[in-house]
This record gives C-alpha cells, structure tokens and sequence, in this order.
C-alpha cells in the first residue's frame, strides 16, 4: 500500500498523514491518537518478533537500540538549535 499524497514506496511504514498498521494507513492526528497508535504498534512489533523466534534478550535489544536512535536525534537537534 503507498499513500497518493506522500508518494511513498508500497512497502513504507509511515507518511506524512500516518502509520501504517497491518497493511491500513492509520490517520494520527492528534496526541491520544498518536499515543493508542504506538501502543498497536508496539504490540504489533512485540509479536511480530516473537514469532520469529526472537528471545527476551534480543527483544530487549531491539527497544535498547530504538532508545539510541531518538537519543542521538534529540543531540542532534540540540546541537544544530545551538549551532
């Protein structure tokens, strides 16, 4: 599914208008909606890596690694408002 207004790739994940969850661009346009949507969507990674056979460990990992790229934007932005 690719979303006519950003032009994206059949395969992306988000646009400009929303997340797409389970093949269905979800709309998120306000913060309640924006805070359910990463709740599915977190569920959705959880089982999703689950099944493919990832164990707690490496699971763990995955969000570790997730916290380290929002890290690295956040200084980044920092750096660049300072700049």
């Amino acid at each position: 599914m690719s979303c006519t207004t950003c032009a994206l790739a059949a395969d992306s994940r988000h646009c400009s208008k929303g997340i797409l969850i389970g093949g269905t661009l979800a709309i998120v346009n306000d913060s309640d909606t924006k805070a359910r949507a990463v709740r599915i969507l977190v569920r959705s990674l959880y089982r999703e890596l689950v099944a493919q056979g990832f164990d707690d460990k490496q699971i763990l990992a995955v969000a570790t690694e997730l916290v380290g790229k929002v890290t690295d934007k956040l200084t980044q932005d920092q750096k660049a408002r300072v700049a």
